[in-house]
């Protein structure tokens, strides 16, 4: 399969490699859309991989190809998004159900190989099905969504007046989110005027 390989900071290269064979408890997963992350332009260009070389790539959406092991909710052809964390599920975080904070997680496009390739294999807990009306594209929204949306649960939203600080793409996604869930007035800052035009 090809796969966009990140081989040293600055050079990226298109390139032929072998995908291994599926665990159980794992989908091969056609990759049909990635989103780039911020995060993603460090580990290009700052040396901020954690090993080279390295698939980047963890905003991913596609279909499932093919399932080793029992699922209940997964079939061969669903469109799915990948959920990027990889919880080792032993540690003490974990056992309380808190897997975002886990001691020794692995991360797909960060700590693993990523999305930027034509498959990608991927723990079954780890691929969430999505409606076939979404597209591939605004699948790959998915991720960073749930982000934004991970922190804003915790506040009380509605009827109230919201200060966002940051108008790149996780504060645009932010606004979208407040006003929907009723905020009275969404306020939000930054020190590009670019990005407030957008806002």
């Amino acid at each position: 399969m090809k796969a966009v390989i990140l081989e040293s900071p600055g050079k990226l290269k298109y390139s032929d490699i072998v995908l291994r064979e599926l665990k159980d408890g794992e989908a091969k997963v056609a990759i049909k859309a990635v989103g780039v992350c911020s995060s993603d332009i460090g580990r290009i260009f700052k040396k901020e991989a954690y090993f080279y070389p390295i698939i980047l790539g963890h905003e991913i959406a596609g279909r499932i190809e093919q399932i080793k092991g029992n699922s209940k909710y997964l079939n061969i052809g669903d469109k799915c998004v990948i959920a990027p964390l990889i919880p080792c599920r032993k540690c003490e975080n974990c056992f309380k159900g808190e897997y975002s904070l886990c001691d020794n997680y692995d991360y797909i496009g960060s700590r693993s190989q990523g999305g930027l390739a034509d498959y990608l294999i991927a723990p079954l807990e780890n691929v969430v099905k999505i409606p076939s009306e979404i597209e591939y594209i605004e699948a790959c929204l998915i991720e960073p969504i749930s982000v934004v949306l991970h922190g804003l649960l915790k506040i009380k939203i509605p009827g109230k007046r919201v200060l966002i600080i940051g108008a790149g793409s996780l504060g645009l996604i932010a606004v979208q989110i407040v006003k929907a869930f009723g905020c009275f007035e969404v306020i939000i800052c930054d020190l590009f005027e670019n990005h407030l035009k957008i806002a």
